[in-house]
């Protein structure tokens, strides 16, 4: 039969289940214990926090580096794409736009002279030959498609340059072997060298193969001129987005090669963007949705969103 006996003044029933109270004054270590356990959870929080800025400082010199790096593939593509700019230009200028006006004036005042009937029918061909500098225009489309995480716009640029860049090329080489075969006389039967070269008429039909290759030649040198422009600009604008955002991570000196669109249009050599609106109308830029704002944006302004 269980006894009532008084415990630290209480009456019970049963046996109490708390210790006495100077049970704890026989453990002299405990307070060592509480002393070490907080240590030791001063010090898993600390380093749990020195982990966390040590990430955070490892993620942004990571990127740091990353914007770096694309900084410098930029200021690249563009220069690469200002020398192709550049050689196109100077080829429109001093050979291609001239022989081709040359060549509209002579077909002209010929055509005139024989329906006259004068006698003054005069063949003056332009044997000048053109050259085509291989550009690096492969090396410029690795380093956008890689390098570079711009716009499909760039891309698409520095596709259609490298397309036009080789035809240009394959248009000059067929010119320049035109102008052999006329120097040789190899003229196919029923047509004459003036027939040939200015692409009239004949009872055999029409042989426009060198008047077309002359207007192939001056349509990709224009095309070469427009997409080394198109992509210049657009890397140039996907450049300062780096900078702007390198800036806001680290005080080092950084800049983007600036194109002056406004001086090569002022040359009267850059063909007209009419001319580009079908590939132009082609691309269209996808943007992610913004997400949905949260309840407590509600009465934010417009102007403060």
């Amino acid at each position: 039969m269980a006894s009532w006996e008084p415990v630290h003044g209480v009456f019970t029933a049963s046996p109490s289940w708390l210790p006495a109270m100077d049970f704890w004054d026989k453990f002299d270590w405990f307070p060592f214990i509480m002393t070490a356990a907080a240590a030791f959870i001063t010090a898993l929080v600390g380093a749990k926090v020195g982990a966390s800025a040590a990430q955070k400082i490892a993620k942004k010199a990571k990127r740091i580096d990353e914007l770096t790096a694309e900084i410098r593939a930029v200021n690249t593509g563009i220069t690469i794409g200002m020398a192709i700019l550049n050689a196109a230009l100077s080829s429109k200028s001093q050979y291609i736009k001239p022989v081709k006006v040359r060549y509209e004036a002579e077909r002209e005042k010929f055509q005139a002279a024989v329906k006259a009937g004068t006698g003054e029918a005069v063949l003056v061909i332009d044997r000048l030959k053109f050259l085509h500098v291989s550009m690096p225009t492969g090396d410029l489309q690795q380093l956008v498609m890689h390098k570079i995480s711009s716009s499909g716009l760039a891309l698409r640029a520095a596709l259609a340059l490298m397309d036009s860049d080789t035809r240009l090329g394959e248009a000059i080489n067929h010119r320049n072997n035109l102008l052999d075969r006329f120097s040789k006389e190899d003229l196919p039967p029923g047509f004459s060298l003036a027939d040939l070269y200015f692409g009239t008429a004949v009872a055999g039909g029409h042989n426009k193969e060198y008047r077309s290759t002359l207007d192939a030649v001056c349509s990709y040198n224009d095309e070469v001129i427009f997409f080394s422009l198109k992509l210049c600009k657009d890397l140039e604008a996907h450049g300062q987005v780096l900078v702007k955002e390198i800036k806001q991570l680290s005080d080092e000196p950084v800049g983007i090669i600036t194109v002056n669109e406004e001086a090569a249009y002022r040359t009267g050599l850059v063909p007209s963007t009419k001319e580009f609106e079908s590939w132009l109308g082609g691309y269209k830029e996808v943007h992610a949705p913004r997400p949905p704002r949260k309840w407590w944006h509600w009465r934010r302004k417009k102007g403060h969103s």
